[in-house]
């Protein structure tokens, strides 16, 4: 009884020891928070934690004018936004929106019987059910919202009977080329760049018919909706108009009981099977990449990874094809990744790389997916590693790919962009499980030139700051260098086991 007794109050001692450590670590600031067009702004509580501005849930709810209910006894908050609840609980990363379960790289906190979020990636999580456009500067503290201003209002369905017209209700007119639609694992993916959708009235909307089941999505530059189709279509054609969008879909053709052959569903299943990961070691050859300042090359870092996260997906995934961009110290040029992926048929991209600042203080693990960079770090991530073109013979052919244009529309016909991130979070969640020596820094976009053209979900790590004198010798050693592989490991192999299980 005496040593029960002496162990939980060992436990009691180490949590308030661990509490006293977390708040000693926390600066006490606040958040300005303006809205478009009103000359007033608000202040918000708000902490900084190893770079992380959390605000003030119950303040930031209060401003936006969100009505909410906090339960003290279990830390959770209901937060109404509309006519959707989002739950938020203490120390915890899931958000529950409706009957929807969203993941943030970083829990929420609660100091002093309040709950604290991190903002800007609380706002990225909730994404297209956050009734406000913002933008975020985490420098200065300031936060600038705006209404959304849709220009897709809903949709409706018109049943035929050899297919199916969707409308997509429309406040301005689109040009074909801005609408992308593609069919992938029983899902029928309507991209339309420069759409921004009304989504309490879509998600009000009810699916009938051959539609199972509608999602929607709105990203910073494109929306997209997704129609889940219980019948197997054949032909598809896209109609703009000037109040809507029309898709018109074909069922394959119907063939006779007596002659239906059962290998042409399994057929259809196992293209989408995760059959073929890529997975490439960036930099190499005449390109180093970043060095640390004792010298150690981001090449030799990310080669060494990447041959490890082989062998472990290989024991993992027996039935997978694991294949490397380069497998040696060459030199590969981006186009040529680009190409090695997609004529392999691979359906999952992998890039890693190591991050670097000329601030030596920063530190910590981030992945990347394809999009418009949010904040400033992004946007100097992507053009260092973008920097690769420069040592390449034809590097004026990326002049167009650089192109801010050009990256718009590529991220709008990207039809992967929810998988990656979804993949994307799972690698950080491994990350966080696998290794408690490198700070999570979450999951961001930017307009990396090896992602654009992938016919498949991708994403692009930075395991840590090879410039942090620290973190440069955890990366050189092979034992955190294994670390990392087994999480990249895990993310993946969860990431698949969610794709393949969500097509049965």
């Amino acid at each position: 009884m005496k040593r029960i007794f002496k162990f939980f109050s060992f436990l009691i001692i180490l949590s308030l020891f661990t509490a006293i450590k977390i708040r000693a670590s926390i600066a006490v600031t606040s958040l300005t928070v303006r809205f478009e067009k009103d000359t007033a702004q608000y202040t918000i509580s708000a902490i900084e934690q190893e770079g992380v501005l959390y605000v003030s849930l119950a303040e930031f709810s209060d401003v936006l004018g969100f009505g909410r209910f906090f339960n003290p006894k279990n830390k959770k908050m209901v937060v109404r936004m509309g006519n959707r609840a989002v739950k938020v609980s203490a120390f915890n990363p899931f958000l529950m929106v409706q009957e929807t379960v969203k993941q943030m790289p970083l829990p929420a906190i609660e100091i002093r019987n309040e709950l604290y979020v991190p903002l800007g990636i609380f706002l990225e999580t909730l994404a297209g059910d956050f009734p406000y456009q913002s933008t975020f500067q985490p420098e200065n503290k300031i936060l600038t919202l705006w209404k959304i201003q849709y220009n897709i209002k809903n949709y409706t369905l018109e049943h035929k009977k050899n297919g199916l017209v969707i409308h997509l209700h429309t406040l301005r007119t689109f040009n074909p080329n801005e609408v992308a639609v593609a069919l992938t694992q029983g899902w029928l993916h309507v991209t339309v760049y420069g759409g921004t959708l009304d989504t309490l009235a879509i998600f009000s909307n009810t699916p009938s018919g051959i539609v199972q089941k509608v999602l929607s999505y709105q990203f910073d530059h494109s929306a997209q909706i997704s129609f889940l189709l219980t019948q197997q279509i054949q032909e598809k054609r896209v109609t703009c108009f000037s109040n809507r969008i029309e898709i018109a879909l074909w069922y394959s053709e119907r063939v006779p009981p007596m002659k239906v052959e059962t290998p042409a569903l399994p057929d259809v299943k196992n293209k989408w099977v995760i059959d073929a990961i890529v997975i490439d070691p960036g930099h190499g050859g005449k390109d180093p990449g970043a060095i640390g300042p004792s010298g150690t090359k981001e090449k030799e870092i990310t080669l060494a990874i990447a041959t490890r996260l082989k062998t472990l997906l290989e024991n993992r995934l027996p039935n997978t094809r694991i294949e490397l961009t380069r497998t040696s110290d060459t030199f590969v040029e981006l186009e040529k990744r680009r190409q090695f992926a997609n004529g392999r048929g691979a359906k999952l991209f992998i890039s890693i790389h190591v991050n670097a600042n000329t601030q030596r203080s920063l530190r910590g693990f981030s992945t990347y997916v394809l999009g418009v960079a949010k904040t400033k770090e992004a946007i100097e991530v992507a053009q260092k590693e973008n920097s690769i073109v420069e040592l390449e013979k034809t590097s004026d052919a990326y002049a167009e790919f650089q192109a801010t244009e050009y990256i718009l529309n590529a991220i709008a016909q990207n039809m992967f962009l929810k998988e990656s991130q979804d993949l994307a979070r799972e690698i950080n969640t491994a990350v966080r499980q696998y290794t408690n020596m490198t700070l999570d820094r979450g999951v961001y976009q930017a307009g990396f030139l090896v992602l654009l053209g992938l016919n498949m979900p991708a994403v692009l790590v930075e395991a840590g700051y090879i410039s942090n004198p620290a973190e440069e010798r955890l990366l050189k050693t092979r034992t955190f260098q294994q670390k990392i592989a087994e999480a990249l490991c895990e993310g993946i192999v969860k990431f698949k086991k969610q794709c393949e299980w969500a097509m049965k």
